[in-house]
């Protein structure tokens, strides 16, 4: 009986252990983790703190880097200080991509990508020329998709561009503003071409995304489920589109056929 009882106590003892020890790689991890995430968000505060110096100092759209080695060395210490360089240099390529490169760093992508968000784009404060610059535009959406909100209008009709910012999109759990949504006129109003990007869309599995009433992504098998009742699929950001879309009996008929979409958004029978 005692032998039996010792045995059982032992069991208990190395279940306990074991417990112990999760619990404390879990700790290390998190601490870890939170060790990084603090450091490296430390040169990016400072950053931060130097450029809103920067906007006290100078007038609004003056420039605080007036000489082209001057702008160079500055978005090469921090990319967003492209916003201060001379109106000329915000035309000039080697300059927005270097600001662009600088926003790639690890710092940028931890210390902002994992606790803040994608980081704003050097893009943003680009000339129109170079937010129409197709090489330009589809490297800053590699370093945040919220580079696509500041491409031209022509760029924001172009599929390819599209969906490398919906997939950098997509892998965020906030859809707000939404790619979407910033979806170029030229696109919604040239109907095949619309179609065409829909059953792509769709192909692409992007149709099973869900978008909830607090605008974060939730895929339906409840990743990112914050109110599951609430929500409607993220095509649905398109659906005064697609209906005026379908109203084309030829489309209609095609999309009835091709897709799954189509009788969500078809009004009624024809």
């Amino acid at each position: 009986m005692i032998s039996h009882t010792a045995g059982i106590l032992v069991v208990l003892a190395i279940i306990v252990i074991i417990i112990f020890v999760a619990r404390a790689g879990v700790s290390s991890d998190r601490i870890e983790q939170g060790e990084y995430i603090s450091s490296t968000k430390r040169p990016y505060k400072k950053k931060l703190i130097e450029r809103e110096k920067i906007r006290q100092e100078i007038s609004s759209g003056e420039a605080k880097f007036v000489d082209r080695a001057a702008a160079l060395s500055a978005v090469e210490s921090d990319g967003l200080l492209f916003e201060f360089v001379g109106e000329e240099y915000k035309n000039d390529q080697e300059i927005v991509l270097a600001a662009i490169e600088e926003t790639m760093t690890q710092e940028y992508d931890q210390a902002m990508g994992a606790v803040l968000g994608d980081p704003e784009t050097p893009l943003k404060f680009a000339s129109s020329n170079l937010q129409n610059d197709e090489g330009v535009v589809t490297t800053a959406i590699e370093q945040s998709y919220e580079a696509f909100f500041h491409a031209s209008s022509e760029l924001r009709s172009n599929l390819d561009i599209i969906f490398q910012a919906l997939e950098k999109e997509c892998t965020r759990s906030y859809l707000c503003p939404t790619v979407l949504e910033a979806i170029s006129p030229l696109l919604l109003r040239d109907t095949s071409k619309f179609y065409e990007f829909l059953k792509e869309f769709e192909r692409r599995d992007y149709d099973e995304f869900m978008i909830g009433d607090d605008g974060t992504v939730v895929t339906l098998d409840g990743q990112f489920d914050p109110a599951p009742e609430e929500s409607v699929p993220y095509l649905n950001v398109l659906s005064d589109d697609i209906r005026e879309m379908l109203k084309d009996e030829t489309i209609r008929k095609k999309a009835l056929k091709e897709t799954t979409w189509a009788k969500r958004y078809e009004i009624s029978p024809r």
